[in-house]
């Protein structure tokens, strides 16, 4: 069996005999150029590699805006949304108006659908996880079943929506790692 220097020296071109000459040295010349400019999209007077980075596509900069963006009322961690969902429901089912304002109804269903994943975000053990998932979903529920009901017929709902507040409030210390089931004071 011939080795490709060998077999390089049996045929009139190979990819390991550079070519002699002229067309040799301007192939080799346009390698180099190729490899030190590169094969970008830029044009004679603005290289490729002056685009700055931030200009791409406008698909990839709403990507980027996406991807990046965080609601100012999301919460930092566990108990602070626990807070807010306490704090916030609060003020809601105080309103003696017919009507809810839209987006304060709108910013606690979003916090109380996040409670799970910032929950994840934190050190909470599974079973306690587990629990502050089912207490968001069934949260989640209750609310907008609240939330459409006529103002007469929310105070009958709003015990149900409490408890259920009250059973997230006590998961709060879990997401440092504490056992669930060693909380007995709440």
């Amino acid at each position: 069996m011939l080795t490709p220097c060998q077999a390089s020296r049996r045929l009139p071109f190979s990819i390991f005999r550079p070519l002699p000459g002229l067309p040799g040295t301007l192939l080799l010349f346009a390698l180099l150029m190729l490899t030190i400019a590169g094969c970008g999209g830029g044009t004679a007077s603005e290289p490729a590699a002056s685009i700055p980075p931030e200009h791409g596509t406008p698909h990839d900069d709403e990507e980027e805006h996406l991807e990046h963006h965080i609601p100012e009322h999301r919460p930092p961690d566990f108990s602070s949304a626990v807070d807010q969902i306490v704090r916030r429901f609060g003020d809601l089912a105080g309103m003696q108006s017919g009507s809810l304002p839209e987006t304060a109804v709108e910013e606690l269903a979003d916090i109380v659908r996040w409670l799970p994943e910032i929950a994840a975000e934190s050190d909470m053990r599974r079973s306690a996880w587990e629990e502050t998932d089912r207490l968001a979903e069934e949260l989640t529920i209750e609310l907008q079943h609240w939330a459409q009901l006529p103002p007469a017929e929310r105070p009958g709902v709003q015990p149900k929506i409490e408890r259920t507040i009250g059973s997230l409030t006590d998961l709060k210390g879990t997401e440092q790692g504490e056992p669930l089931q060693e909380r007995t004071d709440g």
